[in-house]
């Protein structure tokens, strides 16, 4: 399962669309739709409670998941960059994060991405 973390509902359908084909997608969050707290709270609760292969994430929402990779080891985290976020991407993938895709995102780029981080 994948869970997508993004600020804007939109951009979370997108992607919903575009990573479907990767087996069900659990959940998009958005700050959109509740404080960046109550989003990551709520990822903790669904890395607890499921079996999360793949967050996919903008570094808007976080920048560092191993707070979360504590609570799913086995989860991929994949940052989502948008220009102008090259220095949180690159503390994101200093700190864990499994892959970077950069938007706009393209179908062949996220297939590529998710293939390569869980193999």
């Amino acid at each position: 399962m994948i869970v997508i973390v993004c600020r804007t509902r939109l951009f979370g359908a997108d992607l919903l669309e575009l990573a479907g084909g990767y087996g069900s997608v659990r959940n998009v969050l958005s700050t959109q739709d509740g404080s960046i707290s109550e989003v990551l709270s709520e990822l903790s609760s669904i890395l607890v409670s499921h079996n999360i292969r793949t967050v996919i994430y903008e570094p808007s929402c976080f920048i560092d998941p191993a707070p979360f990779r504590t609570l799913s080891p086995s989860t991929r985290f994949i940052v989502v960059s948008a220009p102008g976020e090259e220095t949180s991407v690159r503390t994101a993938l200093l700190y864990g994060a499994n892959g970077v895709i950069f938007k706009p995102v393209r179908q062949d780029e996220l297939d590529g991405v998710l293939t390569l981080v869980t193999q």
